[in-house]
């Protein structure tokens, strides 16, 4: 059907039928008309229909006709719009109809072209069209670098509680994969089993380090309920020397400790 149009936009309706012809129309024969008037009676009940405009396309799968149907608050438009005075309906939104080519009764094609679908055909088949490229490729590279972020926002072979706590860490604070480790804020590194005694950092990153403790043990809080942070949690509180100041059922409080 491409090849067809395309000559049609070159031809302007070279080998298809003119005049009143009974029946429904080929596909072929449509496609190398397109641009040219078309004049429609369908069988319809109680009465038929008749329905003018410019032929857009036909397709064989399923058999349809699609025309630029005239602007029926103008004046009619003349066989060959292109080479008449069209003023009267240049400011009109055109409407583009459907019609069943087995519904078609007769018809009449009038030689001549209309711009307008033929300058749009030619669009669709070369893809010259009128778009801001500058801009597609920025709404590109953005969803490029979403996808990105999500790929490096998931783990490889960790765990679903480990996968669970990252994405409760980037919430707040940026955060990265490294193997199975989670890099938060360039400087506290959180290791499987990812409990507070496995956040480590630079004695010079001593209060980052607090902070990502604190995040963690509150997502081993909230994760079991309140009663506490977890085997691992509760065993690097230990360790590293923290202790709680009277646990609630929300997220704990923490102290320094000696």
């Amino acid at each position: 059907m491409a090849d067809s149009k395309r000559q049609s936009v070159s031809g302007k309706g070279a080998g298809s039928k003119t005049g009143l012809q009974q029946g429904s129309p080929d596909v072929e024969a449509l496609n190398k008309a397109v641009g040219a008037r078309i004049r429609i009676t369908t069988h319809s009940t109680p009465s038929t229909t008749t329905i003018e405009g410019t032929i857009f396309t036909a397709t064989t799968t399923p058999p349809l006709l699609a025309i630029k149907e005239d602007d029926k608050s103008s004046t009619p438009a003349p066989p060959n719009p292109s080479s008449a005075n069209t003023s009267s309906s240049t400011n009109s939104t055109p409407n583009y109809r459907i019609i069943s080519i087995a519904n078609i009764a007769s018809y009449h094609i009038t030689p001549g072209g209309d711009t307008d679908v033929l300058n749009l055909v030619k669009e669709l088949e070369t893809g010259e069209w009128n778009v801001d490229k500058d801009a597609m490729k920025k709404r590109e590279a953005v969803a490029v670098r979403k996808v990105r972020e999500m790929e490096e926002r998931r783990g490889k072979g960790v765990s679903g509680e480990a996968q669970e706590l990252f994405d409760h860490i980037v919430r707040t604070l940026p955060s990265r994969w490294n193997d199975k480790q989670i890099i938060v804020n360039e400087s506290v590194i959180v290791e499987p089993p990812y409990g507070v005694a496995n956040c480590k950092a630079p004695a010079a990153k001593e209060v980052a380090l607090t902070q990502v403790k604190k995040v963690v043990e509150g997502f081993w809080a909230k994760r079991k309920g309140g009663a506490g942070a977890g085997a691992g949690a509760g065993a690097g509180n230990k360790a590293a020397g923290n202790g709680r100041v009277t646990p609630s059922p929300a997220v704990p409080n923490m102290r320094k400790g000696g």
